[in-house]
């Protein structure tokens, strides 16, 4: 049973992994929404860990048998690391493009109210 599980095992790993990437940048937000002071920042990648592992130990019961075995943390962390540097990516993209239409706004207005 558990060999012939095991395909289907690594590709819920890997979902949980990004699910788990997920997880951290959400509360990440959060944590910048609220107020980034020290307190906060510890709670939330607190509260971020004990989802992600809780998460990963979840899948495993339910789908591996609760075995851990070597794979099963490997591949749960590299695809979490593969999502977190891919979230990285993208939010830098999407802020630097939202910044550059944002700056040249309010220089196209500032312009606009010189001359007018």
């Amino acid at each position: 049973y558990p060999t012939l599980n095991q395909p289907l095992m690594f590709l819920l790993l890997i979902c949980a992994g990004l699910a788990s990437g997920i997880i951290f940048d959400l509360l990440n937000l959060v944590c910048n929404l609220v107020h980034e002071d020290r307190f906060s920042k510890i709670f939330f990648d607190f509260l971020s860990v004990l989802m992600a592992f809780s998460l990963l130990f979840i899948v495993n019961l339910l789908f591996n048998y609760g075995q851990f075995r070597v794979y099963v943390i490997i591949v749960f962390i590299l695809s979490l690391f593969t999502e977190r540097a891919i979230s990285k990516f993208l939010w830098t993209k999407l802020v630097e493009k939202c910044y550059s239409k944002i700056s040249k706004r309010r220089k196209a207005r500032g312009e606009q109210r010189k001359a007018g």
